[in-house]
Parts: C-alpha cells; structure tokens; sequence
C-alpha cells in the first residue's frame, strides 16, 4: 500500500516490477499487435482523406474550367464585338463630321451655308 508520502513501499515496487516482467511475453505480442492495428488504421484513414482531397481538387478545376468556358469566354467575346462596334461607329462619325465640314465650307459662298429654320412670320 502507500505510504503517507504518496510512495509505495520498496518491496510492494519490486514485486510488481518482477510481475510485469514475468507477464511481458504474453503482455508486449498483444500490444504489438495492438501497434500494428493502429498503423492499418491510420494508413486507411490517410489513404481516404487523401482520395477526397483528389475528388474536391478535380470538383474545384471542374468549376474553374466551367466559369472559364461559360462566363469568360462569351464575356470577352461580348466584349471584344462591342469595342470593334464602337470603333467603326467612331470611324463612321469622324466620316460623317468630315463630310458636314466639306458641305459647310463649301457653301460659304452666298446662302448655301446658312440654315434656314422655318416657322411662324417672317418679317
């Protein structure tokens, strides 16, 4: 038993000592076996987490790939068609200005350069 202390008596030591000593051919072959099973385990286990990783890494470049071919790609298609559409409406503006100059300069002679609004009395 303890003693006041907390420690056991030298002899009740040495006895329990000599019988885990006497027990450890049968007790070390369980607990080895006991070892073995945990690393099965935990290999399994590891062998698992590492199969999910590999389907949520394929499922994550599946949806990048997707957002790539579904919304990039018509975006800056889309895109792309309306700068082309802007800069041929700019050229077809800066033609239509030149042409209203020409027209202008032209009629400086006289009335032909003047607009005319009507309406209402002329005096």
């Amino acid at each position: 038993m303890l003693r006041d202390d907390g420690a056991a008596p030298r002899g009740e030591l040495t006895a329990a000592v000599d019988k885990v000593v006497a027990e450890q051919q049968t007790f070390l072959p369980a607990m080895e076996e006991i070892v073995h099973q945990y690393d099965r385990e935990s290999v399994q286990r590891r062998a698992r987490l590492r199969r999910i990783e590999l389907v949520l890494f394929a499922l994550m470049m599946g949806t990048l790939v997707a957002a790539i071919v579904f919304i990039f790609r018509p975006v800056v298609r889309r895109v792309s068609q309306l700068l082309a559409e802007r800069d041929r409406t700019a050229i077809e503006l800066r033609d239509k200005n030149r042409e209203l100059d020409a027209t202008l300069n032209d009629g400086a002679s006289g009335d032909a350069g003047k607009i005319v609004v009507s309406g209402g009395d002329e005096p």
